[in-house]
C-alpha cells in the first residue's frame, strides 16, 4: 500500500469528519447521513489515524486492518439496531459508508502476506542468511 493512498483516506476521512459538525440540522444530506459527535469524532479519529501511519507501508498495512475490523463491525451492528453502540443513528448511508470504508481499508491492509511486522522480521532474519 502507498503512502499516498494512507494520506489520501486519512484527508478524506478528517475532512468527512469535520464537515459534519457544520451541517445544518435539517436538510437531505443530514437526515441521510445523521451526523453526531460521536460519529464525526469516528471519521476525525480513523483519518488522523491514517495520516499518523503513513510513514511507514508496516504501519498503513496495520492501521488499514484495525480501521477495516473497526469499521467492519460499526456496520455489521448497524445492521441489528437503530443505534450504533447508543451513541450513532444507524441509516442506511451510514451502513453504505461504513461498509465501503471497512472494504476498502481490509483490503489495503490485507494486500501483504505477512502479519503486521512480520515483513520486516523475515527480511532482516533473511538478509542474516545470506551473509
Amino acid at each position: 500500500m502507498k503512502k499516498q493512498y494512507a494520506v489520501s483516506l486519512g484527508i478524506l476521512l478528517l475532512v468527512w469528519g469535520l464537515v459534519g459538525f457544520f451541517l445544518p440540522d435539517s436538510g437531505v444530506v443530514t437526515e441521510a447521513v445523521a451526523p453526531s459527535l460521536w460519529s464525526n469524532l469516528l471519521y476525525i479519529v480513523a483519518g488522523i489515524a491514517w495520516l499518523a501511519s503513513s510513514s511507514s507501508e508496516e504501519m498503513s498495512k496495520c492501521a488499514a486492518r484495525v480501521i477495516g475490523v473497526v469499521f467492519a463491525l460499526l456496520a455489521v451492528i448497524g445492521l441489528f439496531t437503530d443505534e450504533i453502540l447508543g451513541v450513532m443513528q444507524a441509516t442506511l448511508t451510514n451502513e453504505i459508508i461504513m461498509g465501503v470504508l471497512a472494504l476498502v481499508s481490509l483490503c489495503a491492509g490485507c494486500c501483504c502476506k505477512d502479519s503486521c511486522g512480520a515483513a520486516s522480521k523475515d527480511s532482516s532474519s533473511n538478509k542474516d542468511k545470506q551473509a
